[in-house]
């Protein structure tokens, strides 16, 4: 049977319907909880499915079960999406390197979205508890880890019925990932839809909202792509003339993020990662791990920019060369 570390959180701390000291396990062939102690029996949740799914059948996959599958967006590699359901409702995205085969023993970056009532107050006593370490997550949702297992963090969100488990081989990037704002809801609709719009729309639509929205300014030859989801970010991707709206295709991107206190968050995020060159009073980054990206928060602003190009060692200089607008200025 294979397995990767994934552990449910309200188990480990003795919260759930099984014994305290419980750790759950997905297998391609079943998620079983397995006790440490010698003498304690073994409960089962039978495994529905996994499979190799795109981002867009993730999406899908989550509004047809009317319930939110969490992951850490598309990977800048060439990567397989594997996707679990169980017979309790929990959902699992793990992302395997591209030739690896799905239900693979090896470990590796997986997400897991666990139905729970009032997960928010649930997570955060738990963050409380002794062994537990509360970590600094973006806007108001409340992430920690166990001392024994460093790997895996559980995270949540107000009023959500969701706590969310993050693991990673690494713990270091399981803590990045989380303090990045990387969690997102897969299936999660635009709110404003997605549409082509231009540089005096974009900044009224920025006064309307009674914030900022971030972009590089115009470009020639450009459709400006503007999107909105149901928790607040805002994509402006620049599309070659001619390019359909919505195509899965990346292009350049900037993302504008609600984050309390963004600006010293991003700083502690940058430390340890490679630092840019930015804009006056502000800050910038970007992970080893995704070279892609660039995180920039400006001091004083409740928000967060992500750039995006999809090559690599385009995305750099975009922090450098080119100073980040916001277009209702």
């Amino acid at each position: 049977m294979s397995t990767y570390p994934i552990a449910r959180l309200s188990v480990l701390l003795g919260l759930a319907v099984v014994a305290a000291g419980a750790a759950l396990y997905f297998a391609s062939t079943g998620v079983r909880n397995f006790f440490h102690s010698s003498h304690a029996s073994v409960a089962t949740v039978k495994t529905l499915s996994t499979k190799a799914v795109s981002a867009a059948q993730l999406a899908s996959t989550g509004r047809k079960l009317n319930q939110p599958i969490y992951w850490v967006g598309a990977s800048n590699t060439a990567t397989t999406y594997e996707l679990t359901q169980n017979s309790k409702h929990q959902v699992f995205v793990r992302y395997l390197p591209l030739g690896v085969k799905v239900g693979s023993s090896n470990s590796y970056l997986a997400i897991g979205t666990y139905p729970m009532k009032n997960a928010f107050a649930v997570t955060r006593a738990l963050a409380a508890k002794a062994g537990s370490v509360r970590l600094t997550a973006p806007g108001p949702s409340i992430a920690l880890y166990l001392r024994s297992r460093p790997q895996n963090i559980y995270v949540a969100f107000p009023g959500s019925s969701y706590q969310i488990e993050i693991f990673d081989p690494s713990a270091s990037h399981a803590r990045q990932i989380v303090r990045s704002g990387l969690i997102t809801d897969a299936s999660a609709k635009t709110v404003s839809g997605t549409r082509a719009i231009t540089a005096p729309a974009l900044a009224s639509y920025s006064k309307q909202l009674g914030q900022p929205i971030y972009w590089l300014g115009p470009k020639k030859n450009t459709t400006y792509e503007l999107s909105r989801t149901a928790n607040g970010r805002i994509y402006v991707r620049y599309l070659p003339t001619g390019t359909a709206l919505g195509t899965r295709t990346p292009y350049l991107t900037v993302g504008t993020y609600p984050m309390t206190n963004a600006y010293a968050v991003t700083r502690k995020l940058g430390a340890g990662s490679a630092k840019l060159a930015a804009p006056a009073s502000s800050v910038a980054f970007s992970f080893k791990q995704k070279p892609t990206s660039v995180y920039l928060a400006f001091a004083g602003v409740n928000y967060q920019v992500e750039l995006y190009d999809p090559t690599a060692t385009a995305a750099h200089p975009i922090a450098v060369a080119e100073k980040v607008k916001n277009a209702g200025d």
